[in-house]
């Protein structure tokens, strides 16, 4: 059985994947170089084009799917274990534009990280700290 540390950690990976992201294709034009350049049938390469759009929308759905379900969990798990300050945290790596992440979400699903994000907020400051987690003085 996973450890709470181990979860975060695994999901963490999830959300930032190197190379443009979790399943995100990064490599796809240079695999398409290198297939044009040793067959140079016209079939082979329209096949190819036929194909690439339908991989880059099918992984984009994907990617709809399963990031805004990874940070839910994520999310779940670091405010059940009162780790507040890392909870808000995770809202900057949704935002950031390095990960563009946030445009997995739809708008029902980022409304939800939202709430959940109010609500750590308010633990906060139940805690006598401020709503991004540092101690009021």
């Amino acid at each position: 059985m996973l450890n709470q540390g181990t979860a975060c950690d695994r999901l963490y990976n999830v959300l930032l994947f190197p190379e443009g992201g979790w399943l995100v294709d990064s490599g796809l034009e240079d695999q398409d170089v290198d297939t044009s350049a040793k067959d140079t049938s016209s079939s082979r390469e329209l096949r190819l084009d036929n194909q690439e759009p339908d991989r880059a929308q099918q992984m984009s759905v994907l990617r709809s799917i399963y990031i805004p379900q990874v940070t839910s969990l994520l999310q779940n798990i670091l405010h059940s274990t009162e780790n507040y300050k890392d909870s808000v945290r995770l809202a900057d790596i949704i935002a950031s534009e390095q990960h563009q992440l946030y445009k997995a979400f739809g708008s029902c699903e980022l409304q939800r990280f939202l709430i959940k994000l109010q609500e750590t907020s308010r633990e906060l400051l139940d805690r006598n700290c401020d709503a991004l987690g540092y101690p009021l003085q």
